[in-house]
């Protein structure tokens, strides 16, 4: 794709800085970056401008549940291994933590009796999400590092559910501590039986970051911004034919 004065390009990096290719990035007239940190690598090696826009939902389809479902554990992950053993489960089962577990290719890391599906509708994962004590999340290595938000804790968040997470740089800016992170398994255990115990704060913490989500982190909010830096370069397009 090459930039053109008939049109105008921009791009959105959303997820996996690892498989950037930096000689396409002057293509554009602008680019988007889902990290309050990336922005700046991506500065260095474009010459094309730069802004932070974070993932966002759909808080038409991730809302929280009118009825509530009853699931078999307190503490709830949802998503497929991608072959590997995600942090977050690899932590919560070497600490034998209770775990309702959803996902494929689970089998050749956790006692199938954890495994209580392969596979969940995507008009029906919202209402899992909010129907969960404590929703388990993590990050590819790569997006965790470099402080891409994974798009699950706007979903979940839009959806009403508590989250606990891995760290990720720049979470805390974005959903104002409203998303609970942890660095080790020992952190994770007592994050989790602390806010089993304290309902209140737990309830108190997914508004909060529902609240977030409805303010600033919405599919239209990005529509808006993004139609905004169409209409500025448009007008320097059409200036140009």
């Amino acid at each position: 794709m090459n930039k053109s004065d008939a049109s105008v390009n921009l791009l959105w990096i959303i997820s996996h800085p690892d498989r950037l290719v930096e000689g396409e990035l002057d293509d554009y007239y602008h680019i988007f970056v889902a990290s309050e940190i990336f922005v700046e690598k991506v500065k260095k090696v474009s010459k094309a401008s730069v802004s932070v826009l974070h993932q966002a939902t759909d808080i038409n389809v991730f809302k929280p549940a009118k009825k509530k479902l009853f699931l078999p554990e307190d503490i709830v992950f949802i998503g497929n291994s991608r072959n590997e053993f995600r942090t977050m489960v690899k932590w919560a089962t070497e600490e034998n933590i209770s775990l309702a577990l959803w996902g494929s290719k689970w089998e050749q890391y956790v006692d199938a009796k954890l495994i209580k599906g392969q596979y969940i509708p995507n008009d029906q994962v919202a209402t899992y999400y909010s129907s969960s004590k404590i929703l388990l999340n993590d990050h590819w290595e790569t997006m965790r590092k470099n402080g891409f938000i994974s798009n699950r804790i706007f979903d979940a968040s839009a959806a009403g559910a508590f989250l606990i997470t891995d760290n990720v740089v720049g979470l805390d800016n974005v959903f104002d501590g409203a998303v609970v992170s942890v660095s080790s398994k020992k952190d994770l255990v007592e994050k989790i039986d602390y806010y089993l115990k304290n309902e209140k704060e737990r309830l108190a913490l997914s508004s909060k970051a529902r609240k977030a989500v409805l303010s600033n982190h919405t599919f239209l909010h990005r529509a808006t911004e993004i139609d905004c830096m169409i209409s500025k370069y448009l007008d320097k397009v059409c200036c140009k034919l």
